[in-house]
């Protein structure tokens, strides 16, 4: 059986000749695919095939529950206050809710390409995560739309699920694109409205 190399981001330094490249989605397809000669098939999107949507909803309201009552006491804390949760809520609520389902379908498909392929091999860079803190909600969804949020959050994600490989690789500067996050953020104050 030949090894299955996970394809976590759109990054073409990832991919193998001697492995069938499985993509955890088509967002992680380069624009030269025509030019690459590699194996690869792209892994079922967990939404289109899932039956347990009413289910999945159910339990990322619970997931939110519980993370907006720590979020809100972490936060009552770190500015010496006692405001309510739906004090909280009405400020984070957009980014909580876009942040959970984000990774929970990433979660999900990473889980369900494990369970459906044995012998897989990833390799990953490791991104400071402080690349990645985002100034409000907007900022958060443009994050997560760049191909350096996904493969980071993805190799969390593999970390902490297990029993895939993991092959980290050191990120060369010319490969990093953290120059645009870190300008975005640095000019965010003139951007605010």
């Amino acid at each position: 059986m030949k090894k299955v190399n996970l394809i976590i981001s759109k990054n073409n330094y990832l991919w193998t000749n001697n492995h069938t490249n499985l993509l955890v989605g088509d967002w992680c397809m380069p624009k030269d695919i025509k030019n690459l000669s590699f194996d690869y098939k792209v892994a079922d999107d967990y939404i289109e095939t899932s039956k347990n949507i009413l289910k999945d909803q159910q339990y990322l309201k619970k997931i939110y529950n519980i993370l907006l009552k720590n979020i809100s006491n972490r936060l009552n804390n770190y500015h010496s206050t006692n405001l309510s949760k739906q004090y909280w809520e009405i400020l984070i609520n957009p980014w909580l809710f876009y942040f959970i389902d984000t990774v929970f379908i990433r979660w999900k498909t990473i889980e369900k390409i494990k369970k459906k392929n044995k012998n897989i091999e990833t390799n990953i860079y490791n991104y400071k995560k402080e690349y990645f803190v985002a100034n409000d909600t907007h900022d958060f969804k443009y994050q997560s739309f760049t191909n350096e949020w996904n493969h980071w959050i993805n190799s969390i994600i593999l970390k902490h699920i297990g029993g895939i490989k993991i092959i980290e690789k050191k990120i060369k500067k010319k490969y990093l694109n953290i120059k645009n996050v870190k300008k975005k953020k640095k000019n965010f104050k003139y951007n605010k409205f």
